[in-house]
């Protein structure tokens, strides 16, 4: 008899006579039965591309020592993704707390009135002094527009004007907060 009909046929034999019984071997120790059939498919494929000319018994032997070792090195495998994922978990645990408490501790409120505050300072002193003036009394003290052009001694028309450039030079540096704005710095007159 030719060697690869005689391999082929102890290979057939072997694999109709344990496969079940290793699948089920494989399958009380990974808890899978997915990985234990592609575990079982891989030993029987090893044994095939070895091509050894054995008796059934040492066949079946050299493939159910394979399958013990693919499912000790999946257990060992899992083991470490399980250990990975624990402390992975108990981090995500961690850092979404530390977000909760940062989010819980932050006030929106505060962040944009400092940070627009700090933009305002800026932009006012950026302002002609007469300007500035005219626009401090106007949207910090209070005072109307007649007001204003009585103790600077120009007309309404100037005090609009100089509140006008004022307002346009907040209106550019404030764009990316205007929606805010209504919070922090009311602009009526």
């Amino acid at each position: 008899m030719n060697r690869s009909i005689e391999y082929e046929s102890l290979f057939n034999t072997v694999y109709r006579t344990y496969k079940t019984a290793f699948l089920r071997f494989a399958f009380t120790y990974v808890h899978d039965y997915t990985v234990a059939a592609d575990l079982t498919a891989d030993a029987f494929s090893d044994f095939w591309e070895k091509n050894l000319l054995c008796s059934e018994k040492e066949a079946a032997s050299y493939i159910l020592t394979s399958i013990k070792n693919k499912c000790l090195n999946h257990l060992k495998h899992q083991r470490v993704v399980d250990t990975a994922s624990i402390s992975l978990t108990e981090y995500q645990k961690w850092e979404l707390h530390a977000r909760i408490n940062q989010l819980e501790s932050c006030d929106p409120t505060d962040f944009f009135s400092n940070e627009i505050r700090q933009i305002i300072n800026e932009t006012l002193q950026s302002l002609p002094a007469r300007t500035r003036q005219i626009f401090i009394m106007s949207r910090f003290d209070g005072k109307s527009y007649s007001e204003i052009a009585t103790a600077t001694n120009i007309s309404v028309k100037g005090v609009e004007f100089h509140i006008s450039k004022a307002l346009k030079a907040f209106r550019i540096s404030l764009k990316d907060y205007f929606p805010f704005l209504f919070l922090f710095f009311p602009f009526s007159h």
